[in-house]
């Protein structure tokens, strides 16, 4: 009984990760784990909870008209992607560090935040 209890838990979690209705997967795909607890840890997943951050940092020639020697900049940016359930990802190509972006990646504040973009995903399974 427990046995049966445990893994009708852990299919209604893999279906809650997942949901069909955002997702296509391959069927030879989800053939090739044994059960649903091996599908649990093995498959990948988006995050809905948080924010994907990419830090860049590249070093860039200045130039100096008083000198002889030309300075060297570090410029660092930083891309920040959100999932949302619905399909939707926002992101934003900023210079901002996260102390400041953090606190404002809220659905509904971001839609006004310039260099924001928004686009509908849509995620393969077989692909990730």
């Amino acid at each position: 009984m427990k046995k049966q209890a445990l893994k009708y838990m852990l299919r209604n979690f893999c279906l809650l990760l997942w949901p069909t209705s955002h997702f296509r997967t391959n069927r030879s795909y989800l053939g090739s784990f044994k059960n649903w607890r091996e599908m649990l840890k093995m498959r990948p997943m988006i995050r809905y909870d948080g924010v994907y951050r990419c830090k860049m940092r590249y070093l860039r020639d200045g130039l100096s008209y008083t000198s002889k020697y030309n300075p060297i900049f570090e410029v660092i940016s930083y891309k920040y992607i959100r999932f949302m359930r619905s399909g939707q990802t926002l992101s934003l190509y900023t210079t901002h560090a996260p102390k400041k972006v953090f606190p404002r990646v809220k659905h509904g504040m971001l839609k006004t935040q310039l260099g924001l973009s928004s686009q509908q995903y849509e995620s393969y399974s077989s692909d990730l």
